[in-house]
């Protein structure tokens, strides 16, 4: 069942990895994809279906692999970036780590340190 007022993951999940060892777009989407249906329980349906709505836009250009259908998929990443930072825990960002920059997840902030 689903937690209808949960926005944002809980603190366990700080300083953690959702993709790494990879700065391929389709690599990182398919991460992303993975990390959520493991925290679906976790957040707003809403939300997921958000996610939802840009993984199935990405299903549908991601077979056909042209200049267009890049740039579609870098701004369909970049979108799911901006939902990934909205449910990031309080204290923290989602991007690459400062150390790997093939290393994206839930760090820190700097002035948290």
């Amino acid at each position: 069942m689903k937690n209808e007022n949960l926005l944002t993951l809980p603190k366990d999940y700080e300083d953690f990895e959702v993709s790494s060892a990879t700065l391929k777009t389709n690599d990182i989407i398919n991460n992303i994809r993975y990390f959520i249906s493991s925290v679906e329980n976790l957040l707003n349906a809403n939300i997921i279906n958000e996610f939802n709505k840009l993984f199935n836009e990405y299903e549908s250009i991601a077979i056909f692999v042209d200049i267009d259908n890049i740039d579609t998929q870098d701004l369909i990443l970049s979108e799911l970036f901006d939902l990934m930072q909205e449910i990031a825990p309080g204290n923290c960002s989602f991007e690459s780590h400062t150390g790997d920059g093939a290393s994206f997840g839930f760090w820190l902030n700097n002035d948290d340190y």
